[in-house]
Parts: C-alpha cells; structure tokens; sequence
C-alpha cells in the first residue's frame, strides 16, 4: 500500500458512533496512517445552512 494513502469516511448523525469507530480501527489494523472524517454544517444537507 502507498504511504500516501489516505481513507475519508464520511457518516451522518444516524450512523452509530460505534460503527464509525470499527471501521476507522479496521483501516488502521490494515496499516493505514491517514484516515478523517468529513464533516458537513448542521442544515447543510437540506441546502439550509445554520446561521
């Protein structure tokens, strides 16, 4: 595997946080360094951003 390479792992609120949390320990069983998480404005997703 490259040593650049990165995992972006993105969830909503209904993602269990639990889940979220394997598969971040998984990638980083697997030897990957470079792991984040995207994030979006509450409201975004519905084109309404908080204010």
């Amino acid at each position: 595997m490259r040593s650049d390479t990165e995992l972006r792992i993105r969830a909503d609120t209904a993602a269990p946080y639990g889940d979220v949390a394997r598969v971040m320990g998984a990638a980083q069983d697997s030897g990957l360094t470079r792991i984040g998480l995207i994030t979006q404005p509450a409201g975004a997703a519905s084109g309404v951003v908080a204010r």
